[in-house]
């Protein structure tokens, strides 16, 4: 009787190690791996803490998508050097309701330690890196 019982304890225990090393397989140097449960929540643990780091410093996300749109029988025409300074001019021949674009522009500015982390105007060809003490 007494060594049935150390039979069945000893496969018992067989058991819960084999289930144990699925749960977690040692690698080089002893190390304990990260099981898909554990990655999730380090993944998790991560995003959540950029995302109330952006929130503390004010991430400000600008993006400008404009464009002027002339009605039929006029046309788009610059009036200065400016590349955004557009305006409908009549035509002389009948022609179709024409668009311009005036501002593509994408940036990123931490707004509370008033730091540009990027901005970039596609029309200007402008691009300008980190910067301080700018302001959008």
């Amino acid at each position: 009787m007494r060594k049935a019982a150390v039979v069945l304890y000893t496969r018992r225990m067989e058991r819960l190690s084999a289930m144990n090393s699925d749960r977690q397989s040692t690698g080089v140097g002893g190390a304990v791996k990260m099981t898909m449960k554990g990655r999730g929540a380090r993944v998790l643990a991560i995003v959540l803490g950029l995302l109330l780091l952006g929130f503390a410093l004010g991430l400000h996300p600008v993006v400008e998508h404009h464009d002027l749109t002339c009605p039929p029988g006029t046309v788009a025409r610059y009036v200065s050097v400016a590349y955004w300074a557009v305006q409908c001019e009549p035509s002389e021949g009948s022609s179709q309701a024409t668009t311009v674009p005036t501002s593509r522009y994408i940036g990123l500015f931490l707004t509370n330690v008033n730091i540009r982390v990027f901005d970039m105007d596609f029309l200007a060809d402008n691009f300008n890196g980190p910067g301080m003490n700018v302001s959008r």
